[in-house]
């Protein structure tokens, strides 16, 4: 009796514990969902076609945001980039000059020294032409047309050297210097556009991330619209795993799972960022305990340390135990 009354009792717990064990392991097995790692890739290529002169990645290689990746032969482009910019600097030139005075300043002063000359000369001949006009003088109708002629030629002499002094300090006309301008203009585009031809042979990486895989090798020629090499960013992987429908109702965009897989050591935290509408039959890839409920809906999340995972890896998404013991 006495025995019986220490069995029956260790009995008693020993079954409550396997009970507690067993609806414990149950639960959380139903609440394991299957999945796999998914990378959606960024295919980069040139938006020039081109041989292929320098290839500087390889497959599995770590790449970071602007990173040089490739290059294209670009004689041509160089040559038209120089041409263009001599084109600029010819029309800046133009510019410039209309802008200036018509005549330099050693050609204005060649000017300014005929001026003089014109006025020396007119001053003479307007004291002959005084002159003519005294009372001795007045019958000599001759002597007076003569220096009232010269005074006149002198006159006209002096006032022609002064336009063309004004002339030589005056710019172009304002339809001439917007040509110019506009000209200028017309060619800094041509030049800009040829620049940003050059440069686009070299093709750097638009985000960090993992070559997968490399299409072409040095001196192939490269065609507009085939992809070089393939990339796959550390923010472009995620878990794609599917739920029954009874136990949809757990999960919500944004809400928190835990990512388990072979290798990964302990489990790694993930955010829900898309929850299917629609039901679809469970992928043939994936594997559950039991086969009563073939219609599952698919979701994805976005792990927290993205570079513990490789696509195409199977993994086992659960829910934290706080969420299941809240349930």
């Amino acid at each position: 009796m006495r025995v019986m009354r220490i069995i029956l009792p260790a009995i008693l717990v020993i079954g409550a514990v396997a009970t507690w064990v067993w609806f414990a392991f149950t639960d959380r097995r139903e609440l394991a969902f299957h999945g796999f790692v998914q990378g959606e890739l960024v295919f980069v290529g040139s938006e020039e076609t081109g041989r292929l002169v320098e290839l500087r990645i390889t497959p599995g290689q770590k790449v970071e945001p602007d990173q040089l990746l490739f290059v294209l032969d670009s004689a041509l482009e160089k040559a038209a980039r120089d041409e263009a910019a001599a084109s600029v600097s010819e029309a800046r030139a133009r510019l410039a000059r209309a802008l200036a005075a018509r005549e330099t300043p050693e050609e204005i002063e060649i000017l300014k020294a005929k001026e003089r000359k014109a006025e020396a000369a007119l001053q003479l001949s307007q004291r002959e032409f005084d002159r003519a006009r005294q009372p001795e003088n007045v019958g000599r109708r001759d002597l007076q047309d003569r220096t009232t002629a010269q005074r006149d030629i002198d006159l006209a002499a002096l006032d022609e050297v002064r336009r063309q002094i004004a002339l030589a300090g005056m710019s172009a006309r304002p339809e001439d210097i917007e040509a110019a301008r506009a000209t200028v203009a017309a060619l800094e585009a041509r030049l800009a556009a040829a620049q940003s031809r050059l440069e686009r042979r070299k093709v750097k990486a638009s985000h960090a991330g993992i070559i997968q895989q490399v299409y072409f090798q040095g001196g192939e020629i490269i065609f507009l619209g085939r992809p070089v090499a393939s990339l796959l960013p550390l923010e472009n992987i995620i878990v794609r795993f599917f739920a029954g429908e009874a136990l949809l109702p757990r999960f919500v965009v944004g809400a928190n799972v835990l990512v388990n897989c072979d290798g990964c050591g302990a489990s790694i935290k993930a955010r829900v960022r898309f929850i299917s509408p629609t039901a679809e039959f469970t992928p043939p890839i994936i594997f559950s305990n039991e086969d009563r409920n073939r219609l599952v809906f698919m979701l994805e999340a976005v792990p927290e340390e993205p570079e513990k995972l490789r696509p195409g890896q199977p993994v086992t998404v659960s829910l934290p135990v706080t969420t299941i013991s809240d349930d």
